[in-house]
């Protein structure tokens, strides 16, 4: 909880490690393997928006869909949960809300 996003007081945890993202046991290796691409994905773009601070970078979000049961809930509450390791501050929203209309969002469909 005292981790900031500008100083080195973060915690180690990689969310790819096979104990965090283990393969159910009826799903397919296809879906595994987007499972960890999404992963990483967001990984990367935690890791670039930490940089920004430091290096003027500029990171886009990320846009998460898939059919139901396809694994996206887990893979948003990992990404979120290793940005809160990176000290940042994290609020989900879904893009069809009434609540991030009101913060701004569009509504998809």
């Amino acid at each position: 909880m005292k981790a900031t996003k500008l100083d080195k007081t973060h915690v180690n945890w990689d969310p790819l490690d096979d104990l965090t993202l283990p393969q159910g046991q009826e799903q397919s290796d296809a879906s595994y393997a987007e499972q960890r691409l999404a992963l990483r994905l967001g990984k990367k773009a935690v890791d670039r928006y930490c940089a920004q601070f430091r290096n003027g970078i500029h990171t886009k979000g990320i846009l998460n869909n898939g059919a139901p049961g396809a694994g996206k809930t887990f893979v948003l509450q990992a990404q979120g949960l290793y940005a809160m390791c990176k000290g940042l501050r994290v609020m989900s929203s879904s893009l069809m809300a009434v609540r991030s209309n009101a913060i701004g969002g569009y509504h998809l469909h």
